[in-house]
């Protein structure tokens, strides 16, 4: 739903000597202004290029002098620490600047086990408080800050392609800011200076005021691990008439090579960006970077608050639709949801009936008393089971109470549960034509003898002899 990478964008270069807005549009440079100082005319002129394309990306620039660096290598350690670690050395290293940030140069590999990070800093309110307001007058889609000397470590690779070992130096002309001297080891960038502009304008004293500030950075270097006899590559990219003047010059450096900014436009292979008699490199540098995905991105809490501002700003109807259509998809799930639910209820209720049908028809086969006499069985079944008792022990009686000519008609117990205790009824039937008081006397000197500590009951013998005669017989007995 959001859009891919931008074919257009602005970059807004901020320096000491003044400010270049580039607007790169469909790879090629589309429009370029230059403001020297706070010029009604030429902010309103810049103001409306902003205004024209108010969703391509922007991008301020800085190309002041006050600008830190420092690489710091991490023995080997995980990745989490070994960035607590440069963090840690960052707020020493910042000293409250705006700009105060740490970014992975390398990692751990065969060659060499430590992490290394670049430490950046810098004091930039003074110069991007202004330009905030300009742009968020006009309503920029403003990205973020990026530092001049770190798009220059970009081109390196491209300008230096001999010993990645020897230490190297780059020395590029600048609209914005001056001559601006970038260092590096190792392919890394280890320090950067500006040198400003020189109030004389003859070639040849400019040329020789590079050639001093280079042999100033070469002795400075030894803080940095330099030694006398180490190799060094120089990169000078100047003016066609300063270029000239620098010819003459004897270089002690290791190799020296000196470009107008269109003899680096064809390097780097963008020499549609600038034409033949372009003296600043500013334009090739940044139009490189727009065509390259961007190293680093900084931001100071303003420049934040910005971003986040412009994001919402520029981005609101896509959210809103992109949250429109979240709500939609739910809603449709929902309601099919729904519609599932109405048909499981349906084929539930369907099911229903056709169980109670059947239980109509299972009742109206079988014996409910039967089914109730189940169910009681189970019962006392579940019941005996927890006590851990079975009554089948209670057939000993039957053959304890043996009498001849008295027969068992049933055969019955009960369990008290609350008071634990069991019942057996026995009935015994006395055969007709039998000495019936005989008999029951029999039947109680059995249960005298047999169940001495059980609590037993025997019935009497009925006053009227009648055919079949019995007795019930009760055995109590506590679990």
């Amino acid at each position: 739903m959001f859009s891919s990478k931008s074919k257009s964008k602005f970059m807004l270069s901020i320096g000491e000597e003044g400010i270049m807005l580039l607007y790169f549009k469909n790879n090629t440079l589309n429009k370029r202004y230059f403001v020297k100082g706070k010029n009604d005319k030429a902010v309103s002129d810049l103001s409306s290029c902003l205004s024209s394309d108010k969703r391509a990306p922007l991008y301020l620039v800085l190309n002041h002098a006050d600008q830190n660096y420092s690489l710091q290598t991490i023995p080997r350690v995980n990745r989490i620490s070994a960035y607590l670690s440069a963090k840690a050395k960052m707020e020493h290293f910042a000293r409250n600047n705006d700009i105060s940030s740490v970014f992975l140069v390398e990692k751990p590999n065969k060659f060499n086990q430590n992490w290394c990070y670049l430490l950046v800093s810098s004091k930039a309110k003074h110069l991007v408080e202004y330009w905030l307001s300009v742009l968020i007058e006009t309503g920029s889609n403003f990205k973020g800050i990026l530092m001049f000397p770190i798009e220059i470590n970009n081109i390196a690779k491209k300008v230096f392609y001999e010993d990645p070992n020897n230490w190297k130096i780059i020395v590029v002309a600048t609209k914005t800011g001056g001559y601006r001297q970038v260092v590096f080891r190792e392919n890394k960038m280890i320090f950067t200076r500006l040198v400003p502009f020189t109030n004389d304008n003859l070639p040849g004293i400019i040329a020789g005021g590079i050639y001093q500030e280079v042999q100033n950075t070469i002795r400075s270097l030894t803080k940095f691990g330099f030694r006398k006899n180490d190799p060094i590559d120089l990169c000078m990219v100047v003016s066609e008439d300063i270029k000239a003047s620098l010819s003459v010059i004897h270089f002690s450096e290791n190799s020296v090579s000196i470009l107008t900014p269109y003899e680096l436009s064809k390097l780097l292979g963008s020499e549609l960006a600038v034409s033949e008699k372009d003296s600043f490199c500013d334009t090739i540098i940044l139009f490189h970077s727009f065509k390259n995905k961007l190293t680093v991105i900084f931001n100071t809490k303003e420049t934040k608050e910005l971003y986040l501002l412009n994001y919402l700003h520029l981005n609101s109807p896509r959210i809103f639709l992109y949250l429109a259509s979240i709500l939609i998809i739910a809603n449709i799930l929902h309601l099919l949801n729904l519609h599932s639910n109405f048909n499981i209820a349906d084929n539930l209720s369907a099911k229903k009936g056709a169980l109670d049908n059947r239980l109509i028809k299972l009742s109206q086969s079988y014996n409910v008393k039967k089914i109730d006499e189940v169910y009681d069985f189970i019962n006392i079944n579940n019941i005996l089971s927890k006590i851990e008792y079975s009554p089948l022990v209670q057939i000993k009686y039957v053959e304890r109470l043996k009498v001849p000519g008295i027969e068992l008609q049933s055969f019955e117990w009960n369990c008290n549960e609350a008071k634990n205790y069991l019942t057996t009824t026995l009935r015994f039937n006395f055969q007709p034509g039998k000495n019936v008081s005989y008999q029951y006397k029999e039947l109680q000197k059995k249960l005298n003898d047999n169940f001495r500590t059980y609590d037993v009951t025997i019935s009497s013998l009925p006053v009227a002899k009648e055919k079949n005669m019995s007795v019930d017989v009760k055995i109590g007995e506590a679990m």
